[in-house]
């Protein structure tokens, strides 16, 4: 957490930044429950769900074509969208 004065001054820099809306909720599918985030981005059509679940194959029988839209799966080693580098796919 920072202070509101050094947020403001942050936002203010050329330090690159995104703005997103985030949404937590468990999601039960075939009787599983999953812990989803999900990101809404601010001037961009770009939305990133994250599906955890309390074990491996829990996580592994997630059916992501039962979500809206054509989900694209990113592995989690891919590190391009995680916090600011997300802005290079903005």
């Amino acid at each position: 957490p920072i202070e509101r004065e050094e947020y403001d001054e942050l936002v203010k820099s050329s330090i690159v930044r995104v703005e997103k809306q985030r949404h937590e909720f468990t999601l039960t599918q075939a009787g599983k429950k999953f812990v989803v985030k999900y990101d809404e981005f601010v001037g961009s059509d770009l939305r990133i769900i994250e599906v955890d679940a309390e074990d491996e194959a829990t996580r592994a029988s997630f059916d992501p074509t039962s979500l809206p839209g054509k989900p694209v799966e990113v592995p989690a080693s891919d590190r391009s969208y995680e916090g600011y580098r997300v802005a290079d796919h903005l």
